[in-house]
């Protein structure tokens, strides 16, 4: 019984690859000895508490509370009044809390922005109160 001249050629093909695989058994030791060795555990390294060296500052008081209690509530009553507004000309009668949707999204979105505007003003210390 002969051999087909196709599984000849498919023979001849897997040569090169037995050849590959040989060699790559033959370089696993060597090439296991390449790992990377293990980093030194510095992790459980505790420094000394040292009390001379100053804290540092806070930072100075501003009226960011302020800014974010304004934003928010007056964007969120606009944003619930522009929600409404856009569901009553809408063709649907359904608009699924649209008042509240518009003041959450709306009381988000104007608190932060009112926050980051009011951090940029410092709060100025209040004077004593003099008795007459």
């Amino acid at each position: 019984m002969g051999v087909s001249p196709a599984a000849k050629d498919w023979d001849h093909g897997l040569k090169p690859m037995r050849r590959v695989v040989l060699v790559l058994l033959l370089l696993a030791p060597a090439l296991a000895a390449q790992r990377v060795a293990p980093a030194f555990a510095t992790a459980a390294v505790r420094w000394p508490a040292d009390s001379t060296k100053p804290s540092p500052p806070s930072p100075p008081p501003t009226h960011w509370l302020e800014g974010g209690l304004i934003g928010g509530g007056v964007v969120g009553l606009l944003g619930m009044s522009f929600a409404e507004g856009l569901c009553g000309i809408s063709d649907s009668s359904n608009c699924g809390g649209a008042g509240i949707k518009g003041i959450v999204f709306g009381g988000a979105l104007g608190f932060t922005l009112g926050a980051l505007i009011g951090g940029q003003f410092p709060k100025h210390p209040r004077e004593p109160q003099t008795e007459p």
